[in-house]
């Protein structure tokens, strides 16, 4: 490995661990003001923690997978575990609020999208 790509390496990894550890921290704040202080909107805030979490997830396991080299990843348990773990963070929050919204919708009632919940 050329000293350059080691570089570019290094700069994407601190990148994509500073966006997590600073979506991360979003995510911890979502959660605190949904069951923190009194708000219109907690189920939006508990939601938009959970979709803030699972990105968080996805950038801090894309930082670790960038260290390594293309043919070590493709032999690499470890790194198919990264690469869902990047997939299913990037997906389980959408996924998760469509399954709300059709059992919501199967059960009678009605999605209110401002509120993030089911109104019978």
């Amino acid at each position: 490995m050329s000293g350059r790509e080691r570089a570019v390496r290094i700069i994407m990894g601190v990148v994509f661990l500073c966006a997590g550890l600073w979506i991360l921290n979003y995510s911890f704040y979502s959660f605190w003001i949904a069951g923190g202080p009194p708000t219109s909107y907690p189920k939006v805030w508990y939601q938009e923690g959970i979709i803030s979490g699972w990105r968080a997830l996805a950038l801090l396991s894309l930082a670790i997978l960038v260290q390594f080299k293309w043919s070590t990843l493709r032999r690499s348990w470890v790194a198919w575990v990264l690469a869902v773990t990047i997939v299913l963070g990037l997906n389980y929050p959408y996924l998760r609020e469509q399954v709300l919204i059709d059992k919501c919708l199967d059960g009678g009632g009605a999605w209110d999208e401002k509120y993030f919940q089911c109104q019978h």
